[in-house]
């Protein structure tokens, strides 16, 4: 695998979407699904917008920046790279709020016809009507369920905060009484449990398939097969047989920007510390080329490892078969990588 990335950069966004494709097709099998879905997904869902529309700098920029976070990550950062898997997986990001919406989504279809009641104002006057609103939406007994089972797993550096035993109830954690002394009005207290099972909600790691999960287990303990798990090697960059005066005018010394501008601007793309996501070398140094810093040479071991920190955080979640469901038992199963 190259130390260094001397690729050149996009110019419009039909080269930025097929680099991005490019170094996605460099990831591990197993987390290469979703990412490469990913771009996809973004790159056709805003293909017919054009220069002048407001957000199409943001957009652009942000595939800029994914595509440096794919190439260091390639390249042997390994920082970036679990921030990679950890999307893939579904830990953080874009596919972590699709397979929360699949743990909060009820058995029972919800019916935004039926009256919701509330409960009872402080004086016992008649219940009042409410408008539904995500709480109503939700699955609370699983959620609760699988925040109990998060809980009393042990997850090693994990991204997110851990959960607190107080949190599994949070209409427990209702106050009574307002900051002035007044009883608490229903508005409030709705609002105060849905702040709760918010909370809640953003420190959950949602279970992943279980098929996905056993190729991730396979791939952790080294018995996956050559199809479940490999890593393609990078193929060289095609050059043309002859430079151009324009690409040997584009690779000049550009003298006006060190006389122009301080040493930590002008130099910060070939720092040691961001070579990898620029690409750039200094080769004016009299060591010769600079190593640059925090790069991992990408190892059978240190694969497994990076996959077991990321198998540790996932898990699984299946409905008892009715046969071994009790009156005092548990209506899921939970299983957590080891």
């Amino acid at each position: 695998m190259h130390r260094y990335l001397q690729l050149p950069h996009p110019k419009t966004v039909l080269h930025l979407y097929r680099h991005l494709l490019r170094e996605a097709s460099y990831l591990p099998s197993v987390a290469r699904p979703f990412i490469d879905a990913e771009i996809k997904k973004r790159f056709r869902r805003r293909r017919n917008l054009t220069a002048d529309f407001k957000l199409y700098p943001h957009y652009v920029q942000q595939g800029h920046h994914d595509l440096r976070l794919l190439r260091a990550s390639n390249a042997g950062d390994l920082l970036r790279m679990r921030r990679v898997l950890f999307e893939a997986f579904g830990r953080t990001g874009a596919r972590r709020r699709l397979l929360m919406k699949g743990l909060t989504t009820p058995e029972i279809p919800f019916d935004a016809t039926r009256p919701l009641w509330y409960a009872k104002r402080p004086n016992d006057v008649a219940p009042m009507l409410r408008l539904p609103d995500f709480l109503d939406k939700w699955n609370l007994e699983k959620v609760k369920s699988f925040a109990g089972s998060q809980l009393a797993t042990s997850l090693r550096n994990a991204p997110k905060r851990e959960v607190k035993s107080r949190q599994l109830s949070p209409e427990k954690l209702l106050p009574t009484e307002s900051i002035w002394g007044f009883p608490l009005v229903p508005e409030l207290a709705r609002n105060k449990l849905k702040r709760g099972w918010k909370d809640l909600a953003d420190k959950l790691y949602p279970p992943i398939p279980k098929a996905e999960w056993e190729t991730l287990r396979r791939v952790t303990e080294g018995r996956a097969s050559d199809k479940e798990f490999f890593v393609p090697a990078r193929r060289p960059v095609a050059r043309g047989l002859a430079s151009t005066s324009a690409s040997a005018a584009e690779e000049a010394w550009d003298w006006q920007k060190y006389a122009t501008h301080p040493a930590s601007i002008s130099t910060v793309q070939t720092n040691r510390r961001n070579t990898l996501l620029s690409g750039l070398v200094d080769d004016n140094t009299p060591t010769g080329t600079p190593e640059p810093l925090v790069c991992h040479r990408y190892r059978p071991r240190l694969w497994r490892r990076l996959f077991s920190h990321i198998f540790q955080l996932t898990s699984y979640m299946e409905p008892t078969p009715e046969q071994l469901l009790h009156p005092s038992g548990k209506k899921y199963t939970i299983e957590w990588g080891r």
